[in-house]
This record gives structure tokens, sequence and C-alpha cells, in this order.
């Protein structure tokens, strides 16, 4: 007898079709120190790779014998001529306003590169600045009329 409560099974079927859910996919809700550890992790990695590239320049440098220097490594003084050395010691003496006065006066009679020699050979920044500005505002002129300088 058939089941008054059951559908009829579709002709050609054998067997009836059963519900099957899919696995539930959850989403995984990362806490923030979670976030932040992937962000570390990742600038970590970032860093390392930096640190190959710095690692295989100093290898190729040692090979080639040389060692990168730095400015301060080489001393100021041992880029001047003697003559320099002669006008940096007796500027070394003089008061600052002086020590001005006398770089001004290398600059337009011995020229711009003795002159800024000296200054940065001083290892004094106020000097060598007040030495930029007189340079721009007192010797442009100057140095345009005699012709060191060109418009």
């Amino acid at each position: 007898m058939p089941d008054v409560y059951r559908e009829p099974i579709e002709e050609g079927r054998e067997e009836a079709e059963t519900f099957r859910p899919e696995p539930l996919k959850k989403e995984i809700k990362k806490l923030p120190i979670e976030n932040e550890i992937l962000e570390l992790e990742k600038k970590i990695v970032e860093k390392r790779k930096e640190l190959e590239k710095v690692k295989k320049l100093e290898g190729v440098v040692e090979k080639i014998g040389e060692k990168p220097t730095t400015p301060t490594a080489i001393s100021r003084e041992e880029e001047l001529t003697e003559e320099e050395k002669l006008s940096l010691k007796k500027i070394k003496n003089l008061t600052k306003e002086k020590q001005l006065e006398t770089l001004e006066d290398i600059a337009l009679w011995k020229g711009l590169s003795p002159a800024i020699k000296i200054a940065r050979a001083l290892n004094n920044a106020y000097i060598l600045d007040e030495f930029h500005d007189n340079l721009i505002d007192k010797l442009y002129k100057e140095l345009l009329s005699r012709g060191k300088l060109k418009e």
C-alpha cells in the first residue's frame, strides 16, 4: 500500500534526492594583534632582503680591496696645498670677523676653490655659513666684474 504522506518517486529515478548541506565556511576573524604580527613579519622579510643586498655589496668591495670611505674619514687638511695650509694656520688664530674678511680676500684674489677649502678645513659651521652669506651678499658683484664668475 502506498504511503499517502510520501511523494511519489519520479519515473526514471531510482532514488530520491537527499539534501546534502555544503560544509559551512567559517570566516576567521583575526585579532588586531595578529594583524600587527603579520605586518611586522612582512617588514622583517623586507629588512632581511635589504641586509642581503648590503652584504653582497660589502663582499664586492672586499674583493676589490677597497673599503668605503666616509667624508669624516678623510682629513680636510690633507686636501690643502702647502700655501693653503699656511693660510689656514694664520686664519685659525684670528677673530671670527677677521677670519671672514681673510676668506673673502682669498676668494677675490686666489679664487673660490682655495677659499672654500680653507673655510671647510676650519671645521666651524658658523664661519662656513657666514662665509657663504658674505659671498652671496657682498662678493657676487665683485666676482662678476672681475670675470671670475659668469652671469
